[in-house]
């Protein structure tokens, strides 16, 4: 009796130790997994914190990791492009949310500067862990009501700091970048990216019109990083800056 009941506690054990592997392509999107699954899940971001996203190529030990995962979440990423069909190959019990605009012709697709967007993909990423991971399925399901509600306070907090109709006036880099954050929050700007002296960057340019109309374009006043893992932090650092700049003005 006494080795059935050393058994059964260490089988317990095992199951109260399991986590749902999840890949993510950028480190954005560990923020908002780890917010929906907690301690229940593993997270693996592919481009690391000290690499350029935009060249990044996964290396031989992340490609083995790859059978390993419950979930790959995709950004766009060019290395997607090439090596998303290699990571199902690798594991085709693999299940892919591709978070990437169709069409999208940039290096990237920047779906997670949107907070409304990283509303819906938060629910598809909830409701695939609770597929994968039925005995947690309430977990995941009361931390994505709870992050839903950070969400909606993080989009007040946003539009209570443009309320001011000075901080609502901005020029931007590449519309295909900052167009869903601009659209979202109602605020005037400038497509630059067509501009042959405009620098490639993801960076905005907070400038007087009268800077635009003399294509006087000065270094940027704002840089940010938009692949940080605070994803949250990221959002409000930009919109504080944008408004701190032109309320400056």
């Amino acid at each position: 009796m006494r080795l059935v009941w050393l058994c059964l506690f260490a089988l317990s054990l095992f199951a109260n130790d399991f986590q749902v592997k999840v890949g993510v392509s950028i480190a954005p999107y560990a923020y908002i997994v780890e917010k929906i699954g907690g301690s229940f899940v593993e997270i693996k971001i592919i481009v690391p914190p000290n690499k350029n996203p935009y060249t990044y190529t996964p290396n031989s030990a992340q490609v083995k990791e790859i059978k390993d995962f419950k979930i790959y979440i995709a950004s766009g990423a060019l290395f997607e492009r090439r090596w998303l069909e290699r990571f199902v190959n690798i594991n085709p019990a693999l299940r892919v949310l591709n978070f990437a605009e169709t069409p999208c012709h940039s290096a990237f697709c920047y779906s997670w500067l949107s907070v409304d967007a990283i509303k819906e993909q938060a629910e598809k990423i909830a409701h695939l862990l609770r597929i994968i991971d039925l005995k947690n399925a309430q977990n995941y399901k009361r931390n994505l009501e709870q992050f839903k509600q950070e969400l909606d306070e993080l989009k007040g907090q946003i539009q209570s700091v443009f309320a001011d109709p000075l901080s609502g006036r901005m020029v931007i880099g590449d519309q295909r970048i900052w167009g869903d954050y601009v659209k979202e929050f109602g605020l005037d700007s400038y497509d630059l990216s067509t501009e042959q002296k405009f620098p490639r960057q993801y960076n905005i340019y907070c400038i007087p019109f009268e800077d635009l109309k003399a294509k006087n374009y000065a270094n940027p006043k704002i840089i940010v990083d938009i692949f940080a893992k605070d994803w949250r932090g990221m959002m409000m650092e930009l919109t504080q800056n944008i408004a701190r700049n032109h309320n400056a003005k």
